[in-house]
């Protein structure tokens, strides 16, 4: 993509109405920032409040960098002092930023199609599988989530965050506005809605995949979390929702908007309601033969991803592209082409592979998640089913039990090991998941990630079926406070390797 430069606007004009402070008619800024190391000459810098990191302290780093005026909450101006810049106070702030984005970024997000997609489980395949469908069909597609954003299939670059800050998502939407870009497909946080980060963002399609338990450290009860993912749907942003009739959430969600009369589609592969119906004939070991009915029509497909909630993600890909008025049939036959998002159900192989397990890197870090890959690469396993994987520090203790007790009923061999163990210590962490382990499960704890991935790889039969779980495409791992370089996928081809190279070597 090329470089990206706003064209800068009179301040007055993409304030609210009801700012204070003494400000010029005629002051230009050509740039907006919340984060004062990103300033350049003649950009706005906006003093966010936050816990304890307060962006007023960092005012005079944003002026030596060239601000030009500075946004803070109206109650913040008095203790403000020897600023040689404007400083503007706006009530609600973080409330109002969006509204300020979306003027000053020129309204992006109203030309073009943008669909946003929410749920614990499935966001970036889905976003991933809309965007193939309508670039195989002709169409720039560009995605926005966990792996950064860009147009599909191009150079992705990094944000660092699943929902960008919503100064962040309004640039990014003008940056792939200027680059050509038609259509634009993004993933959803809770974190994203809960924190304003997608306000002022104008939706045509709003796509709800299941809600299941996460984030409960910060959401604080999964009651909270469920309410914050459904009113992404249930407000105006959207102008159609999407619902997934399999997940018992997002039924009663769908029953909701039916009884306030809001448009929605529902799609499922065991609900035999759903608008939009898929159902699986068999496995290969790529992928399922499926069929599905619609509106739009109905068609026998070889889907080539793993796992039947994939082939849900792939369904909801479809109804997005027939909703905005993308052919069925052609949608059908640009399937086969489509391909899985890296870390999500990706399969690791090595030159020579005949004689070694099927290893897979998937970011399944929920119960949920683990659950459903588990079932679904079950079902592809010739003979035993290894799983290695953990569970992140510093989060939700309550699940560990949960996913302990889920690999135990659908794997032949458990190797736990750490994933982020961030500052707690990773033997207490194993411990939590082991308690939900029957006795005499086949169970084996391997602190060291790199180890326990070589082991699984080193170790199972050549007709086994190897997954690694929690991190998918991270290319990082935290220990305390540090982010290291790791990459299961790296760790886990290196396995294969040495792995072939010692049996070429006893031939």
């Amino acid at each position: 993509m090329g470089v990206y430069n706003p064209s800068p606007k009179k301040l007055v004009e993409i304030l609210p109405k009801n700012h204070v402070g003494k400000l010029s008619d005629q002051l230009l800024v050509n740039d907006i920032q919340i984060d004062s190391r990103r300033v350049s000459p003649g950009a706005l810098f906006i003093a966010l409040k936050g816990g304890d990191d307060n962006g007023e302290q960092y005012i005079s780093g944003a002026v030596e960098n060239g601000a030009v005026a500075v946004l803070v909450e109206s109650d913040c101006i008095p203790s403000i002092a020897n600023v040689e810049i404007p400083v503007i106070g706006v009530d609600n702030l973080k409330v109002r930023l969006g509204e300020i984005a979306e003027k000053f970024f020129e309204n992006s997000s109203e030309n073009l199609f943008i669909c946003g997609i929410t749920g614990t489980n499935g966001k970036s395949s889905i976003v991933s599988f809309v965007a193939q469908l309508d670039a195989l069909l002709g169409g720039k597609a560009a995605t926005i989530g966990t792996l950064g954003y860009g147009v599909i299939d191009k150079t992705i670059t990094e944000t660092g965050m699943t929902t960008p800050d919503v100064v962040s998502c309004h640039r990014i939407l003008a940056e792939l506005l200027s680059d050509g870009v038609q259509s634009v497909a993004m993933e959803v946080s809770s974190h994203g809605i809960d924190q304003n980060r997608t306000d002022n963002i104008h939706f045509d399609i709003g796509v709800i995949s299941n809600i299941t338990r996460d984030h409960l450290d910060y959401h604080g009860s999964f009651e909270e979390y469920a309410r914050t993912k459904k009113s992404f749907l249930l407000s105006t942003q959207c102008k159609t929702a999407i619902i997934n009739l399999d997940d018992k959430k997002c039924a009663a969600l769908a029953e909701e908007m039916a009884e306030q009369n809001k448009h929605f589609i529902s799609y499922g592969i065991e609900s035999p309601h759903a608008d939009v119906r898929g159902s699986i004939k068999s496995y290969t070991d790529t992928g399922v033969v499926a069929h599905i009915e619609s509106p739009w029509g109905e068609a026998d497909v070889l889907v080539p991803l793993i796992g039947a909630f994939n082939f849900s993600n792939l369904i909801a890909a479809i109804c997005v592209n027939c909703q905005s008025g993308k052919n069925f049939d052609a949608l059908i036959k640009a399937i086969p082409d489509i391909h899985a998002v890296e870390g999500r159900t990706q399969e690791v192989t090595v030159e020579g592979s005949l004689e070694l397990p099927r290893v897979y890197i998937d970011f399944a870090h929920t119960p949920d998640a683990l659950e459903k890959v588990l079932k679904a690469l079950k079902l592809h396993a010739n003979k035993n089913l290894w799983v290695v994987f953990g569970c992140g520090g510093d989060r939700d203790r309550g699940k560990r039990s949960q996913m302990g007790r889920i690999a135990a009923a659908y794997a032949d061999r458990i190797i736990l090991t750490s994933d982020n163990p961030r500052t707690e210590d990773p033997e207490l962490i194993l411990a939590d998941i082991l308690s939900g382990v029957p006795d005499n499960s086949p169970v084996e704890k391997i602190v060291e990630r790199k180890l326990a991935i070589s082991v699984a790889v080193g170790s199972s039969d050549k007709n086994d079926l190897v997954l690694i779980a929690g991190k998918g495409h991270e290319s990082y791992q935290i220990i305390d406070r540090e982010k290291l370089p790791f990459s299961d996928c790296v760790v886990a081809k290196k396995a294969l390797e040495q792995r072939r190279d010692a049996v070429g070597a006893m031939r």
